[in-house]
């Protein structure tokens, strides 16, 4: 649901001033690249301003493509009647007006195209705006241009709301750059409003040509296509930890598999992945991979989460054994496929017939990395589903076998001994594992620096209006976190990032079973201590030495990250004592437990970490009562998604049979509804903050949509809230499960 007021801009000092220092950052980019960034040059609409533009379409010299009718850019929608002020409107000189590209101006260069979109007939009141965007479908220069006409009718349709004053705007010129992580070079593409459409590609060095001219443009276009649908998925996919949350506010966030005017862009995702399946690897991988390869990098992992989003099993199967004729380690994708769309039997069939053919993979440099992939999948299907620990575990130690230097296989071994209770193997394995302290998780990050404080343009989006949610004054959220307690806020394990966070979650697993007295013993039994090696080794005299060395020979050295998570945990183990503490004396006086939401959430993620999780509900639960709080409404719903599976999988097990089916019944419908009631008020949190599309929402209502059907579950929300928030969420949300999942929901 994009609108003027779902739209953030900010005001550049000169027209084209976003564009040049985007082209100076190019040779910064690396794998995945930024968001995309959409420039505007937007005029007051007089009479005058009307005559200019229309000539300048006319006489323009630049080569033009003519959209096709569907992308007709006629500007009659753009059409408005002014009684803004304009009086404060900056003006662009003409000396900041010259061409962002300098050099010659040779048939195939692209700064004519460009300098174009800063002319030097200025039209009165005309300024320059910027915004970043995701998900826009960029699969050619006609889609892009859709989508920049559409940006343009939005911001034309009525006077906008403009820092404060309601002015009128007309938009001249609109563009596109967008970054093609395969040949590490920037799209472009200028709509002139009427008439004309350029593009143009420009490599790190600067140097541009018309992508037309450009003997490969077919696969440029795929290339582009699928970097920012990869960029879209993996911004969402990496960050779920911390809530799908981004910094570069501003930002619009579309859904990549909705956004298509002309083709279905999951099924178009599909059919481009085999021309680029080679060049995955160019794009990186997760933080937690050291070696990455065909089968394990962000092209492999965007397309998994677009076939268990859009259940596409069939299309993409048949893609697959298709490429795996040619690559045979391509079969390690089905299977990943096939493990996160209910087809585990499929998946372990795939794993045993390609252990059973050692010969498949033609490469043998890359056959142990690959043989280390099917290996932990495998394991992680043993302790995940069929709780078989001690064949995970066997599993686990032949993938570490073959990829010693990667985190995953030592970290799934670490894990099968915590379940076997083999408390000692368990840290020993934990303290060899191959940490990646400089890899970070895919973020974005702002290209352009904002001009000035006062240049950022963030309408409130009051198309869409939740009291609770969109009346949340962010001062007085501010306010609250600066009165919070030190104690909770200085948490440091609250700042964990890649593996390091993912080796604290095996370290709080297994003082859950030891408590922190006996995992104290245990290190101190298997570990020295990096000081107290270096003490002994240093103060005691030769002979002495010798006699100590027997005890230290047994013990191996704890690595520092480790020896620094035993404080964080000690930290947060400590923290959590004293609110339980708290919290028990209050029950017991009858009193409230009076705590800023900000410090409920706080305490909520102490014990998420520690493993508490009906504790860190019940935190995130007390600090909604008070005032709503997006980050304790994002873990209140992983609680619920995650409570609402393990009652199912309980009802599956034998032990089951003591349960009341009426009990049972009612708390399912009781975390259905608040399911649902997190989804709506995220959705219309993520709207305030011109996000458009969150994985996190779809997986969770998904399995509500599974049990209640898509029609109750859309009859369920238009009754509880408002008109307008029922259209947000069945844009955003509704429409998708309809439109999109092959007919795998039912109506």
């Amino acid at each position: 649901m994009i609108t003027q007021n779902s739209i953030p801009e900010v005001k550049e000092d000169y027209i084209g001033y976003a564009l040049n220092e985007r082209k100076i950052r190019l040779p910064q980019f690396q794998n995945l690249g930024p968001a995309d960034l959409i420039t505007l040059a937007k005029y007051s609409p007089t009479s005058s301003n009307t005559n200019a533009i229309n000539s300048t379409s006319r006489n323009n010299g630049a080569t033009t493509m003519k959209p096709p009718a569907a992308a007709a850019l006629d500007g009659s929608a753009a059409s408005v009647v002014t009684n803004g002020n304009i009086s404060d409107v900056a003006v662009a000189t003409n000396s900041t007006a010259a061409s962002i590209f300098s050099g010659s101006r040779s048939v195939n260069d692209a700064a004519p195209m460009v300098a174009e979109f800063h002319p030097l007939n200025k039209l009165k009141g005309e300024i320059g705006t910027f915004f970043y965007s995701m998900g826009a479908d960029t699969s050619s220069p006609t889609s892009i241009a859709i989508f920049l006409k559409g940006i343009s009718d939005i911001i034309t349709e009525k006077p906008q709301v403009w820092f404060g004053k309601r002015k009128a705007f007309q938009v001249a010129r609109i563009s596109f750059s967008t970054w093609n992580a395969f040949r590490k070079c920037d799209i472009n593409v200028i709509v002139h409003i009427p008439g004309t459409i350029q593009n143009f590609i420009v490599d790190c060095n600067g140097e541009s040509q018309n992508i037309e001219l450009h003997a490969d443009h077919d696969l440029i276009w795929a290339e582009t296509f699928v970097s920012g649908v990869v960029r879209s998925i993996i911004l969402m996919k990496e960050n779920a930890e911390e809530g799908e949350l981004q910094n570069l506010v501003e930002t619009l966030i579309l859904n990549p598999l909705m956004t298509g005017q002309i083709d279905d862009l999951s099924e178009m995702f599909i059919d481009l992945f085999p021309i680029v399946y080679l060049k995955g690897p160019l794009l990186g991988a997760p933080h937690y991979i050291a070696n990455v390869t065909n089968t394990n990098n962000y092209l492999v992992e965007t397309l998994v989460e677009i076939v268990k989003l859009t259940r596409s099993v069939s299309r993409v199967e048949a893609m697959l054994k298709d490429l795996a004729n040619e690559n045979p380690e391509a079969i390690i994708v089905l299977t990943k496929i096939f493990l996160v769309c209910d087809r585990e039997i499929d998946a372990m069939k795939l794993i045993y017939d390609e252990l059973s053919h050692n010969d498949r993979i033609s490469n043998p440099n890359n056959y142990m990395d690959y043989k280390s992939e099917i290996l932990c999948l495998q394991a992680q299907f043993l302790v995940d589903k069929k709780q078989d620990y001690t064949l995970a575990q066997n599993i686990a130690q032949e993938a570490a076998n073959c990829s010693p230097s990667e985190f995953r296989p030592w970290y799934l071994l670490s894990k099968a001994y915590v379940k076997l209770n083999d408390i000692e193997n368990a840290l020993l394995i934990l303290n060899s594992c191959p940490m990646s302290p400089l890899k970070e998780k895919y973020t974005l990050r702002r290209v352009v620096p904002l001009p000035s404080k006062n240049s950022l343009h963030l309408p409130l989006p009051i198309d869409v209006v939740l009291d609770e949610v969109t009346s949340l004054n962010p001062q007085d959220v501010q306010k609250e976190h600066r009165s919070a307690d030190p104690m909770l806020v200085n948490l440091a394990a609250s700042n964990l990032k890649s593996t390091f966070q993912l080796a604290y979650r095996l370290l709080t697993e297994i003082v859950q079973i030891t408590g922190w007295e006996n995992l104290l013993k245990y290190r101190s039994n298997i570990f020295v201590m990096e000081d107290e090696y270096q003490n002994s080794t240093s103060s005691l005299s030769k002979s002495v030495g010798e006699q100590e060395e027997v005890p230290l020979r047994s013990k191996r050295l704890c690595e520092r990250w480790l020896d620094n998570l035993f404080m964080l945990l000690y930290e947060d183990l400590k923290m959590y004592t004293l609110w339980q503490t708290e919290q028990l004396y209050m029950d017991v006086q009858n009193n409230n437990h009076n705590k800023l939401t900000f410090e409920w959430e706080l305490f909520g993620l102490c014990a998420r970490r520690l493993g508490h999780f009906p504790e860190a509900a019940k935190a995130f639960q007390n600090g909604l009562s008070q005032r709503f709080s997006s980050r304790c409404a994002r873990k209140l719903l992983e609680y619920c998604v995650n409570e609402r599976q393990r009652i199912k999988n309980f009802l599956n097990s034998p032990n089951s049979h003591g349960m009341a089916p009426e009990m049972v019944t009612s708390r399912i419908r009781e975390l259905d509804n608040s399911i649902i009631d997190l989804c709506v008020k995220i959705c219309c949190w993520n709207h305030r903050w011109y996000i458009e599309f969150s994985i996190n929402l779809l997986d969770s209502l998904s399995v509500v949509i599974q049990d209640m059907e898509l029609t109750k579950v859309s009859n369920e929300i238009s009754s509880r809230y408002s008109e307008t928030v029922f259209k947000l969420v069945q844009e955003n949300l509704l429409d998708f499960f309809s439109t999109c999942t092959n007919g795998y929901y039912d109506a």
